[in-house]
């Protein structure tokens, strides 16, 4: 679209553009639950989140009041999490469909904080300390009660997906190199999925969650140091 990406989702091998048009000059789609889908779109230079039902023409700007960015990243059943930017930085927000239901959910004590997905009532994401590090968090969507989950053993760490009682994303050392991580949220233990990778790839991240049948389904992406690029990964139990 001249240049600018467009907000959209495929159904099958059919594009369904979102972007809302008017004065938005780009959009982009970050997320999908049954009918709705999340993202953002520019709007004279300010990204505000977006939520659309199915096409172009349903879109809702959630950008609130105040704030000089904001971002939708994931949903579930009508309730939409991401951050909104303002002067003193990001803050992991959530969303009921409209502007003016904008919660903050960012923590006291540290820097940035983002919501980067939702699952019935726990929201997944990070939080950034005044010492600069990232440190994985879950939110109750209910009662917007933070905890941090960030493992003793890691430097940094970020959540990104999160269904069923599982949260993954991934967990840094002190060397810099990150690796893949489930967290098991019922007895609140990780596992290093990096140590299933075959030789030959580092800086593991994964992304994404699910169930297939009894078997756990992951999603990621990790580095190969023979040819410098990032590969696809899925990983799966059993």
């Amino acid at each position: 679209m001249n240049g600018y990406p467009e907000a959209g989702y495929w159904v099958g091998n059919s594009f369904n553009s979102l972007h809302p048009g008017g004065n938005y000059t780009y959009s982009v789609a970050r997320g999908l639950d049954g009918n709705q889908q999340v993202g953002y779109a520019d709007l004279g230079g300010e990204q505000h989140a977006m939520v659309w039902h199915g096409n172009a023409i349903s879109w809702t700007d959630l950008h609130p009041n105040g704030y000089l960015q904001s971002w939708a990243s994931s949903v579930y059943e009508h309730v939409q999490v991401g951050a909104a930017l303002d002067q003193s930085g990001s803050r992991a927000a959530m969303w009921h469909d409209t502007a003016n239901s904008f919660v903050d959910l960012h923590l006291g004590g540290y820097v940035d904080s983002a919501a980067t997905d939702i699952d019935r009532d726990v929201i997944v994401g990070y939080a950034t300390a005044y010492s600069n590090v990232q440190q994985a968090v879950i939110w109750d969507a209910n009662t917007g009660v933070a905890t941090v989950v960030h493992p003793w053993y890691a430097t940094e760490s970020v959540l990104n997906g999160v269904y069923d009682g599982l949260a993954v994303g991934e967990v840094s050392d002190a060397s810099g190199e990150y690796y893949a991580t489930i967290w098991f949220l019922d007895g609140m233990f990780t596992l290093d999925l990096a140590q299933f990778m075959p030789s030959g790839y580092s800086f593991s991240a994964a992304f994404s969650v699910w169930k297939d049948g009894n078997d756990i389904v992951v999603a990621g992406q990790a580095l190969h140091n023979a040819t410098g690029e990032t590969h696809g990964v899925i990983w799966v139990s059993g």
